[in-house]
């Protein structure tokens, strides 16, 4: 699994057997110059990958699952604040950009200030 997430910005995971639309999500953030990538495992802990994702830095998790994609939903985790929101497919991809930006606006923040203290 490490090998898979080295470097990323967004880890895509599911808890069902969803390997394209797991790429499908990749894409749309590739074609936006994010660094995403998918597990390819479906027998996935959420925690556990959360806990992985901490360790690797990776800033943000969404999760499918067949019953949520199906009504059109995912899952997406801030990893650094440990928060959950549910969201919609076709805002996803917004979504994720935006959360992103946040974060690394909040990172350089802290940077400037630990920087001039």
């Amino acid at each position: 699994m490490q090998s898979h997430i080295t470097h990323t910005e967004i880890l895509v995971a599911s808890k069902d057997p969803m390997w394209d639309k797991k790429l499908k999500i990749c894409s749309d953030l590739w074609l936006h110059d994010v660094r995403a990538n998918y597990l390819q495992d479906s027998d996935i802990n959420i925690d556990s990958i959360i806990r992985t994702c901490r360790k690797q830095k990776i800033k943000l998790l969404v999760v499918l699952k067949e019953s949520w994609y199906s009504q059109g939903r995912v899952k997406v985790w801030d990893v650094s604040k440990n928060m959950e929101i549910d969201e919609t497919l076709d805002r996803l991809t917004e979504t994720l950009i935006r959360m992103l930006q946040i974060i690394k606006s909040h990172i350089e923040k802290d940077l400037r200030r630990a920087v001039t203290t």
